[in-house]
């Protein structure tokens, strides 16, 4: 906080600043210089003075100007005046112009002379360009670039020739000129498909000459869905990206994988960089929560971001080198900003709920099954069987589900923000208030306030440029210790959960309470810090200087409080129950970037050149503490009244440098060469293995502009073919991986010691992956974009744990083995422009992945520790199972198929079975007309999953849970009976040993692939006469669906959710919401 409170200062100064240099508003028609003059004058805290004798030369002023810069407002006033003006301090000084600038030039057309020429650049909608370049034909050192209003200056040319215009999505232009000094340009879109800057984190290229595979979500669509964190919105956005929610609780962690998983054990997320600053890792929360987790990226609102970019082959990642195996996010807030003030505000609503509901049994069905068990055991109603026995309130249904996730969330988001400046100055500042409570019952909630301000300025002549960026977001998560959606198996019974008192019933220890979850509570609150500045300053039009500055800080902090009502009794002693835990991870992070880049242009011939370092240093300071022993609930937060208290205290620091270089090639624009290589060192190695070399190419032919294909132009707008190869590192893995690392141990006569876990591996060093890519682009009319590519990543070198003997002190070492990992697969992006009108549009957009992941090859794998976990020749995220072969008619007990001569079930008798997504994709449709417009987003996910609805043995009591789904009543009664489900049973052995190996056979491997109806969108802005009328910029009513609809086969609560071995965690909710976007 004491970070940011200058920071927000400094930026709040600014605001006052160049609020002081505007003028709100100048329309005027043939009036005198002077009363124009007098005007901005009480506008503005500058004066002037206009001679008197001077007055009768000036010409009369017709200007139309609102929320503009003083400079923009005197440059339009003098423009043909005989006077010219210059700011200084607060003063406005106004010159008579040298008679001999007013005597035009006589051209003639062998004439020397050179002239200056201006001109400002627009698009069709006549918005100024910024930073569009202007060649002189010919003097390849003669040129300028376009500013903030699109104005370009170019001094001391012959007066005659022609200007080179381009810019990025836009068709080139040659202009030529003959004594003219001012010009106005306007730039058409090289294609509607195709007018995208992609950016690759170090520099920018545009879609048509880009050599590497990036995928671009813009953050106008993010806006579309209700949600806590970003990624959560670009499932199947992305082709190669797949996202997964692990619960439906606002924030908690998610899956993120790009192109598949490449390490056994080591991590596989992608580097997320926001705004040039690498995002540091969320650190693992110490205490447990209904969550399970948190997302890193959960504290930075959708209201934030411009742009997400994925980039995912070795020619878009090797400049990240060690970083970039698992695949680079590249996240920039907005940035774009108008010259005049403008306050905006979007506000929206929503409720969510559970959207499907599980067949449990009901109370009848329930003692049904129960009495069958028994009878089927030949055994007789004992005591412990409270629901025969008449101990529980057998008489009515209670539906667990409905009390322990039936509410309702409610969600509130405000959003505010206020940008402007000035040509040179541009500021903006956000804030955004994000709330919602969960379908618990109680008062649970996950609140997060973000704050984010962002300045830029440059020198006046543009060669210095700065940016400054501050984000700052304060998340608090109010939640019980664990996920009520696990006990809504509980038996089906009317139990009061409370006694008289109020206090939980246990029932004397004969029933176990499903609502003591709510009682064990969690706090965890994350605080983010992150700062960067980024300068630049341009030596010549073809060398830049780069530097990049960054600072970060992340806080988490959490308690999580047992006290002695919410357990069930033991024996033990009350105050041992009670339980405190709190875990406390500060992570600082800094990072300093410099870089210089070259661009020249030579005919047909253009090159770039960069190169760069990077300096970054981590400190993690770790701490956990855990009490017991109070003699009171009431006193359960006094550490001072705890019996024990045990502490946990650690720090970590790593140390990362590299060097970067990139070298591109261009050929007439159908030929392009890019080449990408970095040096890394990490302190998480050896000093002997701290240094990895990381390399690529990448080309493309754009045979679209081929001499051959001329004639075409109009049906086949781009057609290229592109590749790429190289080699990418991965330092995924604990800051002390290598070091030597110790576990306490009770030593002769119960002395303390210590004994080594892990000896250091001097001769490990860098997981390396092979990357390869061949992909195809297409753009047909300008109206449909095709891109299909082909990739595989070979991992080699893996990074595993190798047992070791026991004479060498110590368990086990992290050392490299050749193992390969083979990620390969399809990728399909498509986009349609079916229908564009000026007053009715209609798009469409589709992705398709089709991934495969093996283990190509583990050499000693019988030997290892993963002998169990893995299989050569099947995923990486498989698990080996019994082959489950039906219920015996005979027995009514299920059966499994043996695979070798052993009369019992063993390891030997699984294989594996795959848990990898066969394919995933979305696919959405956007229709605009008039001021409305609809967006409706599926997204489609083919996938086996994991079924836990036989978890139990079908007929047993467990107090923590043993209802069944209704199919379980389709079961084995008699011999000669075909039935999916064995007998039921409560005590024999053979049934509850069958249940065990059922959970472990591909019985549990089950289809849970879906359709999800995952948003619609529907939004009205108002015409502009409307807007003008209320004084407004834009007006927009907005209504959106969120997992409105899916189809499954996938019998548990979400196909999405579900995890192997897991009971279920609460879904993604549907939600509803309404909303309003104004600007001012």
């Amino acid at each position: 906080m004491k970070t940011i409170i200058p920071l927000f200062l400094v930026l709040f100064v600014f605001v006052c600043y160049v609020q002081g240099q505007q003028v709100r508003r100048l329309y005027v028609r043939s009036a005198p210089l002077l009363d124009v003059m007098t005007s901005i004058q009480m506008q503005t805290s500058y004066s002037f003075s206009l001679p008197y004798d001077w007055q009768k030369d000036a010409k009369p002023v017709t200007v139309k100007l609102k929320n503009a810069d003083l400079s923009s407002v005197l440059e339009v006033i003098f423009t043909n005046q005989p006077f010219y003006a210059k700011v200084q301090d607060s003063s406005i000084f106004v010159h008579r112009r040298v008679a001999t600038d007013s005597v035009p030039v006589k051209v003639t057309a062998d004439s020397s002379h050179t002239i200056s020429i201006t001109g400002i650049i627009s698009d069709q909608e006549e918005q100024p360009i910024v930073g569009a370049t202007v060649q002189v034909a010919g003097y390849p050192k003669k040129g300028a670039v376009t500013n903030n209003r699109g104005y370009f200056v170019i001094d001391n040319v012959r007066h005659k020739g022609e200007l080179n215009i381009s810019y990025i999505g836009y068709n080139n232009q040659t202009i030529p000129y003959y004594g003219v000094k001012t010009l106005r340009i306007n730039l058409t879109p090289a294609n509607t498909l195709l007018n995208d800057v992609i950016s690759k984190g170090y520099y920018s290229t545009s879609p048509e000459l880009n050599t590497g595979s990036v995928g671009l979500v813009k953050g106008e669509l993010l806006l579309r869905h209700p949600v806590a964190d970003p990624f959560a919105a670009l499932s199947g956005k992305v082709p190669g990206l797949f996202v997964m929610q692990t619960s439906g609780l606002a924030g908690a962690v998610l899956d993120i994988i790009v192109r598949g998983r490449n390490s056994l054990i080591n991590g596989t997320a992608p580097l997320i960089i926001i705004d040039n600053l690498p995002q540091t890792d969320l650190p693992v929360t110490q205490t447990i929560n209904a969550a399970g987790g948190f997302s890193p990226t959960a504290g930075l609102p959708t209201a934030f971001i411009d742009r997400i970019e994925v980039l995912r082959d070795a020619d878009a990642t090797a400049i990240y080198g060690s970083r970039g195996a698992n695949g680079v996010i590249l996240i920039t807030t907005k940035k774009n900003l108008p010259d005049s003030t403008r306050y905006h505000f979007d506000i929206y609503q929503g409720i969510g709920k559970v959207a499907k509901h599980l067949p449990f049994l009901d109370a009848s069905q329930f003692l049904m099954m129960r009495r069958e068990a028994l009878r089927n055991d030949g055994s007789i109603v004992k005591d412990t069987d409270y629901d025969l026995k008449g101990i529980w309130d057998t008489t009515a249904t209670r539906n667990l589900q409905d009390q322990l996730i039936g509410g309702v969330a409610k969600i509130t988001n405000v959003y505010a923000g206020m940008t402007g400046g000035l040509e040179r100055t541009r500021f903006s500042l956000d804030g955004v208030f994000h709330r919602e409570s969960t379908v618990y019952p109680g008062s649970y909630e996950i609140t997060n306030r973000a704050l984010r301000g962002y300045l830029s300025h440059a020198s006046e002549d543009k060669k210095f440029t700065m940016q400054l960026d501050a984000n700052f977001s304060f998340t608090s998560n109010d939640l019980p210790q664990n996920d009520p959606a696990k006990n809504i198996n509980g038996a089906p019974f009317n139990v009061p959960f409370y006694d008289a008192k109020g206090n939980l019933n246990w029932m004397d220890g004969k029933y176990w309470n499903p609502v003591s979850t709510l009682h064990q509570l969690s706090n965890t609150t994350i605080t983010y810090l992150r700062g960067s500045m980024l300068m630049n300053y341009n030596l010549s039009q073809n060398f830049k200087l780069k530097c990049t500055f960054g600072y970060n800080t992340t806080l988490l902090d959490e308690t999580a409080i047992t006290p002695y009502g919410s357990v069930m009794p033991r024996d033990t002693l009350q105050a041992e129950q009670r339980m405190y835990k709190t875990g406390l991870n500060n992570i600082q992070s800094w990072i300093a970037e410099p870089q210089v880049s070259y661009h020249l242009n030579k005919g047909n011939h253009q090159f770039d050149a960069l190169l760069g370092a990077t300096i970054q240093k981590v400190t993690n300071k770790q701490t956990f503490m855990s009490a017991s022993g109070f003699p009171s609930d009431d006193l359960i937060d006094d550490l001072a009244m705890a019996d024990t208290v045990t502490i946990h205290l650690a720090t970590s620091k790593y140390n990362y440098q590299g060097g970067f270089a990139r070298l591109g090639y261009n050929l007439q624009n159908r030929y392009i060469f890019n080449f990408t290589g970095r040096i890394d060192g990490s302190s998480k190695f050896t000093p002997d293995k701290r240094w990895g070399k990381f390399w690529a190419m990448g080309a493309a032919w754009i045979f679209s502009k081929e001499p051959f294909m001329a004639g075409l132009d109009s049906i086949l707008t781009l057609g290229k073919v592109r590749g790429s190869f190289g080699f990418i590192g991965s330092d995924q893995l604990p800051y002390d991986a290598f070091r030597v690392s110790y576990i306490p141990t009770t030593g002769y006569g119960g002395a303390k010691g210590y004994r080594p876990r892990q000896l250091a591996s001097e001769a490990s060093g860098w997981e390396t992956m092979q990357k390869l890519e061949i992909a195809l682009e297409m753009c047909f009319f300008e109206k449909f974009f095709l891109q299909a590519s082909l990739y595989r990543n070979k991992t080699r070198n893996q990074l595993v744990v190798i047992p070791l003997s026991v004479i060498t002190g110590a368990t086990e070492v992290l050392g490299n083995v050749p193992v390969q990992v083979e990620n390969k697969g399809l990728e399909l992006f498509i986009q349609l422009d079916n229908i564009k009108r000026t007053n009715f549009n209609w798009n469409t957009s589709f992705t398709l992945t089709v991934p495969k992941n093996k283990l190509v090859k583990y050499p000693g794998l019988e030997g290892s520790k993963y002998r169990d976990r893995f299989s050569v020749g099947a995923s990486i995220n498989s698990k080996n199972l019994f082959s489950y072969n039906g219920v015996d008619s005979s027995t009514g007990i299920y059966k499994f198929v043996q695979l070798d001569a052993n009369p019992s079930l063993d390891q030997h008798d699984k294989r594996p079975f795959s848990f990898d997504p066969v394919y995933y994709g979305n696919l959405t449709n956007t229709v605009s007309f008039g001021g409305f417009s609809i967006s409706v987003d599926l997204q489609y996910v083919k996938q086996p999953g994991y079924d836990n609805s036989r978890a139990v043995t079908a007929g047993n009591l467990l107090l923590s849970g043993s209802n069944q789904f209704t199919s379980i009543l389709n079961r084995w009664q008699q011999p000669g009976n075909l039935a999916p489900n064995q007998q039921y049973s409560a005590t024999n052995m053979d049934a509850l040993n069958a249940t065990s190996y059922l959970n472990q056979s591909d019985a549990v491997h089950v289809d849970a692939s879906y359709i999800r109806l995952k948003n619609v969108y529907l939004s009205y802005t108002l015409p502009v006469f409307s807007k003008k009328l209320f004084g407004l910029q834009q007006l927009t009513l907005y209504a959106n669906a969120e997992n409105l609809l899916t189809i499954t086969r996938f019998k548990g609560l979400d196909p999405e959710t579900q995890r192997f071995g897991i009971t279920p965690y609460l879904p993604p909710l549907r939600i509803f919401s309404t909303g309003l976007r104004i600007t001012l």
